[in-house]
Formats: C-alpha cells, sequence, structure tokens
C-alpha cells in the first residue's frame, strides 16, 4: 500500500506500511507522542518502552504475519506525521473484528490526516477478506475525535464511566465505538 495524499493546505503525503528499517522512527514517533500528549490516550508518559528490535518484531508480526492486522505511517517530507495500528483479534470467533489507535503530531493536527488515515484503513478493511467490524475507544475528553469518528460512520457500542484515571484524580469515561464494513 502506497496512498498519494494531501492536507488541507495543500501538502503532499503518503500513507503507507512502514518498513523494519524505520522501527527507530516508528519508536522516536510513538516516544514523542505519549510524551507530549494530553489526557486523551491511555498510555502515560514514560510507559511506552518499546525498543527498536521489539518494535521491528511488532511490524513484522503486524504487517507479515498476521492474517487480520496492519500498522500504517502517514509520512510528510521524511517525517511520521501519523502512526496507527490495527489489532485483529487472534481468536477464530472474533477474527472478522478488530480494534485501531491513532496518534497525529500536534503540528499537524486539522489538516485532514487524521481523517484520511482512517479513510484508508477503512478502505483496507472493506477489501479484506476477513475484517468485517472495525472497532476503537475514545475518551470523552477528546470531542474532536469523537466528531471525526462519527463523522466516518462509527455508532457508539458502550460506554465507560470513570475508565481513565488520569494523574490529577480525576476519571474520565470512554466510549466504544464500532463501524461494519
Amino acid at each position: 500500500m502506497n496512498k498519494k495524499c494531501m492536507t488541507k493546505n495543500g501538502v503532499s503525503f503518503t500513507i503507507r506500511q512502514p518498513r523494519l528499517d524505520e522501527a527507530q522512527k516508528v519508536v522516536d514517533f510513538a516516544t514523542f507522542i505519549f510524551s507530549v500528549v494530553d489526557d486523551t490516550t491511555l498510555t502515560s508518559n514514560g510507559e511506552f518502552n518499546m525498543t527498536v528490535e521489539q518494535e521491528e518484531d511488532f511490524l513484522r508480526k503486524m504487517n507479515e504475519e498476521s492474517d487480520n492486522s496492519i500498522v500504517l505511517i502517514a509520512e510528510l517530507d521524511g517525517e511520521i506525521a501519523s502512526l496507527m495500528g490495527f489489532h485483529g483479534y487472534s481468536k477464530r470467533k472474533a477474527k472478522h473484528s478488530g480494534v485501531f489507535g491513532i496518534s497525529v503530531l500536534p503540528k499537524y493536527h486539522d489538516q485532514g490526516i487524521g481523517r484520511m488515515m482512517i479513510e484508508t484503513l477503512l478502505e483496507w478493511a472493506r477489501e479484506h477478506p476477513i475484517v468485517e467490524r472495525v472497532e476503537l475507544s475514545v475518551s470523552t475528553n477528546n470531542p474532536r475525535g469523537i466528531h471525526l469518528y462519527r463523522s466516518l460512520g462509527f455508532e457508539q457500542e458502550g460506554y465507560k464511566k470513570r475508565s481513565m484515571r488520569l494523574d490529577s484524580g480525576e476519571y474520565v469515561d470512554t466510549i466504544d465505538m464500532v463501524l461494519f464494513v
């Protein structure tokens, strides 16, 4: 997969699967994201500690060995602007389902990159012989994300009260959403 796209500002970028030799770039991206991210993600600063070798193994499993999973990046000017992982479930009765997570560098927010990443994932899922159900969880303190997911056709399937406890002691609820492809 190698999809050419444009940001809302007219800047060209590519959505594709990362190569194994880009594991360091992926680790650097994730480390940075979790160091600057606000309270909308489950992973906190300092909790992501994957080595380059572990990331290579993860990318190999997701993009080469799994029959229902994929990792995608949005690359802009040689930089990873966004990272997405879709994890297909391994149990036979649930293989038609999977869950995704996505991160976009803050400097690329509101440029349409996240939407195009998800649209690309949904295109892949619709063409996939196994995947029928795409799931996600989003915290209620992420109204932009909730709006984006709803605009793409995701529906609320569940609601988890106080599912995240922030460093401040405040609790945040999460919404489980699904789209059948």
